[in-house]
């Protein structure tokens, strides 16, 4: 190979690199005509114009003919006809700031959260293993968080956190011990595309609003099995 930087089976460093300036969702979903301007290279090509033409800019805009237009019935958007569905973008909390949550509420209800959890997990469907996050040597009682897709871009797998939470629990009790676990879920938000600041920070303080609920429903089981007073 008379040039090393003619591989495309290697990586190799570059001197020089301007990161290509792109529209992000937001900017586009508010100013579409972003999205309507063809590249320089095809300006002047009568076969992609034509094309593009005939095809009504669907190519461009991502908009797909009112006959696609199926709702989902888990995330509320359209799948366009395609098997996978489309990317929809998810708000949720940060595995810490949940588990942030979940231990200030514990312990404010009187129950330390700071010893070493056991290695006890459940797996779920094949694919999601779950074990203990948080855990209180001397009740024994033990939390366990479903976490996310960390990606923020899922394929539609929405919804499907509280469903292995649940799972999850009665896998957990199955277990030959006398622990105490509490297996919360963290709440999830879809949106079309990426949300304003405004808009992510108040499904965020909703998400918040969400787990403290399922936190203070264990709280209330531990009072009344007089696990904690």
């Amino acid at each position: 190979m008379r040039n090393e930087n003619d591989c495309l089976i290697q990586l190799n460093p570059v001197k020089r690199y301007v990161t290509p300036k792109y529209p992000v969702y937001t900017q586009a979903s508010e100013n579409p005509e972003l999205l309507k301007k063809l590249p320089t290279r095809w300006q002047k090509n009568a076969k992609v114009i034509s094309c593009l033409g005939a095809m009504g800019m669907l190519t461009l805009s991502s908009c797909f003919p009112p006959f696609f237009d199926n709702k989902c019935s888990k995330c509320g958007f359209s799948h366009h006809g395609g098997s996978g569905g489309a990317p929809i973008y998810i708000v949720y909390l940060t595995e810490e700031e949940a588990l942030a949550l979940i231990r200030t509420k514990v312990e404010t209800a009187g129950l330390n959260l700071d010893s070493e959890p056991p290695e006890y997990s459940v797996k779920i469907w094949n694919r999601h293993e779950i074990g203990l996050n948080l855990y209180n040597e001397e009740k024994d009682v033990g939390v366990a968080l479903v976490r996310t897709n960390d990606t923020g871009w899922v394929w539609c797998d929405v919804g499907d956190s509280k469903e292995i939470a649940e799972e999850a629990k009665k896998e957990f009790d199955k277990l030959e011990n006398n622990t105490t676990i509490g297996v919360f879920y963290n709440p999830e938000k879809p949106f079309g595309n990426e949300p304003s600041a405004e808009a992510k920070e108040e499904a965020e303080e909703l998400l918040r609003e969400q787990l403290a609920s399922q936190v203070q429903e264990f709280i209330l089981w531990l009072q009344a099995e007089g696990i904690i007073q």
